[in-house]
């Protein structure tokens, strides 16, 4: 192969993808640049709700060079952090609202090499 920044893309049956760590090839040998970036959660939709009603909300997150991932959520009521479930890159968010108020609902997602992203959405409880 030629020298130049080369990488592999990875694809299951399901239609989900990942890319492998950047490479290099210099004078026919393979050097592995080593480089993580952190998962990018997209936007949460956030929105107004009434005490005692459930927020829900889906979200997703993209991380091109990971291929397992853990999750926590804070859902700004006092009731601490909380494990999350991952489909893939895919999660549901629910949280009954027992006071009014402006909540901030933030999503944590840790890569299996170590970097954190984050993503918050605001909800609104009358």
């Amino acid at each position: 192969m030629p020298d130049g920044d080369y990488y592999i893309t990875f694809a299951d049956y399901s239609g989900n993808t990942w890319t492998s760590q950047t490479f290099s090839i210099v004078n026919d040998q393979i050097i592995v640049l080593t480089s993580n970036t952190a998962p990018h959660v997209n936007p949460l939709s956030g929105g107004t709700i009434n005490e005692g009603d459930t927020y829900s909300a889906n979200g997703s997150f993209t991380d091109p060079d990971s291929i397992s991932w853990t999750a926590t959520v804070n859902y700004g009521d006092g009731s601490g952090v909380q494990p999350l479930s991952l489909s893939g890159t895919n999660f549901s968010l629910n949280n009954v609202y027992k006071d009014n108020g402006i909540y901030a609902v933030t999503v944590f997602i840790t890569d299996n090499q170590g970097a954190t992203g984050s993503g918050t959405a605001s909800v609104t409880v009358n």
